[in-house]
């Protein structure tokens, strides 16, 4: 597995893919992602190509003449992550996460 840690930058992981990558694992397909999301069908392909090689992985069974994706191994276990990496995320943005009690 690569190291995803740039010496210099730190972890580069961009959450808005993650929601990209769920929404093509929850419809099957890249383009009714595209439409869910509001997205061009290239801006989600750049995405996950994006994410692919930041992962230094293939996410997705891509089969040549057919509208449906499947997921690979690895795109099994970056599903798992990316639903609590998420879950984070949205906790950490909600107003109660951050009040502290007086």
């Amino acid at each position: 597995m690569p190291n995803y840690l740039d010496k210099k930058r730190g972890i580069s992981l961009d959450l808005q893919q993650l929601q990209t990558f769920q929404m093509i694992a929850a419809t099957g397909s890249f383009t009714r992602a595209a439409q869910a999301l509001g997205y061009s069908q290239s801006n989600v392909t750049y995405q996950i190509k994006t994410l692919e090689e930041t992962l230094g992985e293939e996410l997705f069974d891509r089969k040549r003449f057919s509208r449906r994706v499947i997921l690979t191994k690895a795109g099994t276990r970056v599903l798992q992550y990316s639903r609590n990496m998420l879950e984070l995320a949205h906790r950490l943005l909600s107003k109660e996460s951050i009040d502290i009690p007086a």
